[in-house]
């Protein structure tokens, strides 16, 4: 999701593309338990994943409404992808 896209261009990508990999993501773990769970893991291998994904993997987690509060991604690097 882009953060400095106008209101209406973030429902669109929510609407386009979030909504149909939560609903894939659930689809195939069963829960929001368990995605979150695995985000939150894969968050931790902060060297190992691309730097985009992270802010990615922020995003799902606040539109699968899990609360963040007291997480800390100081130290996270989020970085575009303009590899594309």
């Amino acid at each position: 999701m882009q953060v400095q896209a106008k209101d209406y261009i973030r429902e669109i990508q929510i609407r386009l593309i979030v909504q149909p990999v939560i609903e894939r993501l659930l689809s195939r773990f069963g829960s929001v338990a368990v995605i979150e769970a695995r985000a939150r893991q894969l968050l931790m291998e902060r060297g190992k994943i691309p730097r985009y994904i992270g802010g990615n993997l922020i995003n799902l987690l606040v539109q699968l409404q899990v609360d963040l509060r007291g997480s800390d991604f100081s130290d996270l690097v989020v970085q575009p992808d303009f590899s594309r």
